[in-house]
């Protein structure tokens, strides 16, 4: 069950990856539309590897995409960040919305909070616990 609240807790930092992955896809594609290469003569040469109606369709269907993962990606953040608020405890609300909305590293929460890795750990399994015995992630 543990595990569970976790994958759903994570869910809004999975869903920021594959914005910047589809970034990145539609960067790409702009690039091997217009990208310049050198002929043997030594002259720049445009490569042209589809017709502009071809590359305009791939765009627009790649920022189809990308408008789709932001939307779940702001919805995940909603639904999550009030979950975790229903948390009672101060230390482990914050906890969490650091690790799973700011993307923290375990090295970054000890870091920020100034908690020892042990307090660090104890915070964050009351947080779970309390999260999984709620049963508010399950909607």
């Amino acid at each position: 069950m543990y595990e569970d609240v976790k994958r759903y807790l994570n869910e809004y930092q999975v869903l920021q990856g594959k914005e910047i992955r589809k970034r990145r896809e539609i960067q790409q594609a702009r690039d091997d539309q217009t990208s310049v290469e050198l002929a043997m003569d030594g002259m720049p040469h445009g490569t042209v590897r589809k017709s502009l109606a071809d590359y305009a369709a791939e765009i627009d269907e790649l920022e189809a995409e990308l408008r789709e993962i932001i939307a779940a990606k702001f919805e995940a953040r909603r639904r999550i960040t009030w979950d975790i608020e229903q948390i009672p405890d101060l230390k482990e609300r914050d906890l969490l919305h650091r690790k799973y909305i700011g993307g923290e590293s375990w090295s970054q929460l000890e870091k920020s909070t100034g908690y020892s890795r042990r307090s660090v750990f104890r915070l964050f399994k009351a947080a779970i616990e309390k999260l999984a015995l709620n049963g508010t992630v399950w909607h």
